[in-house]
């Protein structure tokens, strides 16, 4: 009997590919986080830049995650152009397979970035929203620690974040 018991809970995990659904996340967790930082504006060609930050994930449903994230970084082209940011953003992040060890990730949401030239918490930044979407995957290494890569896109609500207005796409 206790076989069985053991068999039956094992085929309640198990989906139809033979995987078990058997892992828990924990409904709110904290994130140090390393970015990648692209500036596509008006005055080109861009450059990478390097960012820092954390980010604090608070479980709605099993698939369903509010995600609230600030980071540290810059914007720059290779010429022209270069400025230090404070993002702060609010997604929602629906996971696509919860219970397993790797699970891809869909995000939705909005931001504000502060801009300016001099310092990262310079008093006259300026303030710029934006909308963003992205997707990812994260993989636990155990119950405590996962990893996480993603790629997002962040989409300016108006063309004067790099301080210039010029063609017909806002800055992204």
């Amino acid at each position: 009997v206790e076989n069985y018991e053991k068999e039956e809970l094992v085929a309640k995990e198990t989906d139809v590919y033979g995987a078990r659904n058997n892992i828990r996340r924990y409904r709110i967790s904290l994130m140090p986080t390393v970015s990648a930082l692209r500036y596509m504006g008006d005055f080109g060609p861009p450059s990478n830049k390097g960012g820092v930050g954390v980010g604090i994930n608070v479980g709605i449903t099993p698939h369903w995650n509010l995600q609230l994230t600030g980071t540290l970084g810059k914007f720059a082209a290779q010429e022209y152009f270069n400025r230090k940011v404070r993002i702060g953003e609010l997604n929602l992040q629906y996971q696509i397979l919860p219970y397993q060890k790797i699970n891809p990730f869909l995000q939705i949401g909005t931001g504000l970035v502060l801009s300016s030239q001099k310092s990262y918490f310079e008093k006259n930044s300026k303030k710029n929203q934006t909308a963003n979407a992205g997707f990812g995957l994260e993989y636990l290494v155990s119950k405590r620690v996962g990893v996480n890569v993603s790629g997002q896109y962040n989409y300016f609500f108006s063309d004067g974040f790099d301080l210039s207005s010029r063609g017909n796409r806002n800055d992204g």
